[in-house]
């Protein structure tokens, strides 16, 4: 069974010979195969094989029907992300957006920080979301959050200039009153 899911279905997903549409039920096929694997005495090659095959191939539906490798997404517990990415592209798709399922993802590699990457993406969908005139109060509400989190990272930075915020620090707005978008490090929790 792993060693279908894992040579067989994750990488056809990955490759559109398998519909999209077959994702969820491959997904949840394969975090049922990997808690049963780690349960059971023989099972560390089982869990090595399905972990690295998961990391390896886009198996992660977003809301948009694109799939994701664990890594190219966000993990939608963490308010600040939700605020600074578009929620149809950068996260997984529900029911993998909460429960056991987004923990049993953020295992294999959906991101809790926002990074380089992350700071990129944000600004392209700030972008795309004021040229679309789609919803412009959402693109300014989305610009104005990554300007916060721009602003503290440079506060964080400007004391000692080379002075990084720990590992997995979120930043958070003081509060959305705050007219020169002070912002603090707190925990990603």
């Amino acid at each position: 069974n792993a060693a279908m899911l894992s040579d067989g279905v994750l990488p056809a997903l990955a490759q559109g010979r398998l519909h999209p549409s077959a994702a969820p039920r491959a997904l949840d096929a394969v975090l049922a195969a990997l808690s049963d694997a780690k349960a059971s005495w023989t099972g560390a090659g089982d869990v090595e094989r399905l972990t690295r095959s998961v990391c390896a191939n886009a198996c992660v539906p977003t809301p948009s029907g694109a799939l994701r490798r664990p890594d190219e997404l966000f993990d939608p517990r963490v308010r600040s992300l939700r605020e600074l990415l578009d929620p149809r592209e950068h996260f997984p798709a529900h029911p993998f957006d909460a429960g056991a399922r987004v923990e049993a993802l953020a295992s294999l590699g959906v991101r809790r920080m926002l990074g380089g990457e992350g700071l990129v993406a944000s600004a392209l969908s700030v972008e795309k979301m004021a040229t679309s005139n789609f919803d412009v109060a959402a693109a300014v509400a989305r610009g104005r959050a990554l300007l916060a989190h721009l602003n503290a990272l440079a506060a964080a930075t400007a004391k000692g200039g080379s002075e990084l915020p720990p590992p997995g620090a979120v930043f958070q707005r003081k509060d959305d009153d705050d007219d020169d978008g002070a912002a603090s490090a707190g925990s990603n929790s």
